[in-house]
This record gives C-alpha cells, sequence and structure tokens, in this order.
C-alpha cells in the first residue's frame, strides 16, 4: 500500500458519509449501539415518565384555576349578602319594617324584671 492510500483507509468520513449513514439507518446496526440498547430504553421510559408528569401537572392547574374561579363567585355572593345584611340592620330600616307589620318602635328602655328566687319553685 501507498502512503496516499493509507492516509485515505484513515481519513475520517466527510459529512455526505455520516448523513447517509443516519438516513440508511446504519448506525443503529453497529455492535456500539447493540450495546447502548438498554440505556436508549431508560431513556424512552424517562422521556414517557416526563411526559405523564407534565399532563398531569397540567390537568392539577386547570383544577385549580377552576376552583379559584368558583372561590371567586362565592366571594362575591358572600360580600353581596353580607352588604344586604347591613342594610337591613339599619334602625331606620327596622323601624320601617316594624310600622309595615303594625308595631311601633319603642321610646322607653327596656328595664330588668326581678322575681323571687322561690317564685319558680312555687309552681
Amino acid at each position: 500500500m501507498s502512503t496516499q492510500e493509507q492516509t485515505t483507509a484513515k481519513r475520517k468520513p466527510g459529512l455526505g458519509a455520516i448523513v447517509k449513514r443516519i438516513l440508511n439507518g446504519e448506525f443503529l446496526s453497529t455492535e456500539e449501539m447493540i450495546g447502548q440498547l438498554p440505556f436508549l430504553l431508560f431513556l424512552v421510559v424517562l422521556f414517557l415518565c416526563n411526559i405523564a408528569w407534565i399532563y398531569s401537572f397540567e390537568n392539577t392547574e386547570r383544577a385549580l384555576q377552576e376552583v379559584n374561579r368558583e372561590l371567586e363567585q362565592k366571594q362575591a355572593e358572600y360580600n353581596t349578602t353580607v352588604s344586604k345584611l347591613e342594610t337591613l340592620k339599619r334602625q331606620s330600616n327596622m323601624a320601617e319594617d316594624m310600622q309595615t307589620i303594625g308595631l311601633k318602635v319603642p321610646t322607653v328602655p327596656p328595664f330588668i324584671i326581678e322575681a323571687d328566687s322561690d317564685f319558680m319553685e312555687s309552681e
């Protein structure tokens, strides 16, 4: 063999040869690649687990957003109810409501009725 043939044999394959091996699938049948199959399968399992994990988190996020929307609705409903209650509790509104059913607003303050301690026992 001449020196020119030796250098040609030692030369690395060009980009075209590498692309050709990839497209043909020759690189998958080499001994080195067959030895790496368990690792490649492990990587595939990791990718599938990652996809499942992301899907689970997306579902959890959607559920969380739905609960937050419901919470906002309940808070608005609560605020409305509290506002109505405060309006009804005003003394002026109470007086108006009492007049509609025929009651009068008391002008005398309430007083305590005192009874003897044996009053309840005698009956």
